[in-house]
């Protein structure tokens, strides 16, 4: 039988911190006067941060540049600097840990918020430990989270499935509704389409084959045995191109040596947890074509407008980009082999053929 949310012990310690923190925070909070600043919240993944690169422009131009803060992840710091908007980063321990919330929250309510707006695309605990008159953003559909829908002013209901990734609209509509509902007129979808090939300087650089070796959840990877297929079809159409392994953790560690294990290939560079976050993206900015799964560096090499394939499950998924320098490859559901990897263990992912993957990467070659 499946554990209520509420005997969780994560929920009892995020709301013994929300409470705990307003207990500490109701002190300082007279002392707020005439607010003026706009906090934006995306403690979410890169990939959302990238995609939403358009909005946040349009964002700044609203309020002005001196006016706005987003709110996002301490390992993304250096994204404030790449993508020039100001930020606020929050840790995993300024999150969790009590006396660390409340220190992050004191100084984060001190600047004095007029609004608050969530641009993810559910709703967490954060908003209980913000001051402020209004309060923006996504409903939430989790049980968990509805508590905290709450606390907007004004909400949107934005979403039908309780796992956004099962959302069959395109992130790009998404965005859309959103605009909408902040600037409270109408909006192309055009104008929201993310383009950071200048914040990047790609255009002169085609280093290489990068391969993006992980996503957030395995049934999204291919099992390593299917990749070294791709891979030494690859280095058979390209002999003297280096391909580069990036990635990071432990599961992703073990999938990079297990291909080259396989492939035996000297011109495979294996590059995961060798390099910080900033140098990956570096490194598939300048790749001459990019290989990954829905993930983050997908979407990231999407905002540069340059080549790469993606191999996915299913098609009827929010980040699925139609361009012509991005080819999407689906999983079959028929024919479905017998799984060689249990820890990649996703029938579809596993499923899509080397002869039609060899067909994309040579029309991107000549692209």
């Amino acid at each position: 039988m499946k554990k209520k949310f509420f005997l969780k012990k994560s929920y009892v310690r995020d709301e013994v911190n929300v409470f705990f923190t307003n207990f500490f925070l109701c002190f300082f909070k007279k002392k707020i006067k005439n607010p003026q600043r706009i906090i934006v919240k995306m403690t979410d993944g890169l990939g959302d941060i990238v995609i939403r690169s358009k909005l946040i422009e349009k964002i700044i131009e609203k309020y002005g540049y001196e006016n706005v803060f987003f709110l996002v992840r301490e390992e993304y710091n250096f994204l404030g600097k790449a993508l020039e908007f100001p930020i606020i980063t929050i840790s995993r321990k300024e999150r969790y840990n009590l006396i660390r919330r409340i220190k992050k929250m004191y100084q984060i309510n001190k600047i004095g918020i007029k609004k608050f707006i969530n641009l993810e695309w559910s709703n967490d605990d954060l908003i209980r430990n913000i001051y402020s008159k209004e309060k923006l953003g996504i409903e939430a559909l989790e049980e968990e989270d509805k508590k905290n829908n709450k606390c907007y002013t004004k909400s949107l209901k934005l979403r039908t499935k309780k796992i956004f990734n099962e959302e069959e609209k395109n992130i790009i509509d998404f965005l859309k509704e959103i605009a909408i509902f902040l600037f409270d007129k109408s909006i192309e979808k055009e104008e929201l389409i993310p383009n950071l090939k200048d914040k990047f300087y790609t255009s002169f650089c085609n280093e290489g084959i990068v391969i993006g070796v992980g996503a957030t959840d395995k049934n999204r990877v291919c099992n390593p045995y299917k990749m070294s297929e791709y891979i030494k079809t690859m280095a058979s159409i390209c002999p003297e191109e280096k391909i580069y392994l990036v990635g990071g953790g432990k599961s992703q560690e073990i999938y990079s040596k297990k291909i080259i294990e396989l492939c035996s290939n000297e011109n495979i560079v294996n590059l995961v947890n060798k390099t910080n976050l900033q140098s990956v993206l570096e490194i598939v900015a300048k790749a001459k074509i990019f290989i990954g799964f829905d993930s983050g560096l997908y979407n990231f090499r999407y905002t540069l407008r340059k080549k790469q394939i993606a191999l996915f499950r299913s098609k009827k998924v929010p980040y699925v980009h139609n361009e012509k320098f991005t080819k999407i490859l689906e999983g079959k559901k028929e024919n479905l082999n017998e799984v060689k990897d249990e820890k990649y263990s996703n029938l579809e992912i596993n499923n899509i053929s080397i002869d039609e993957f060899e067909k994309s990467f040579i029309e991107l070659l000549n692209l």
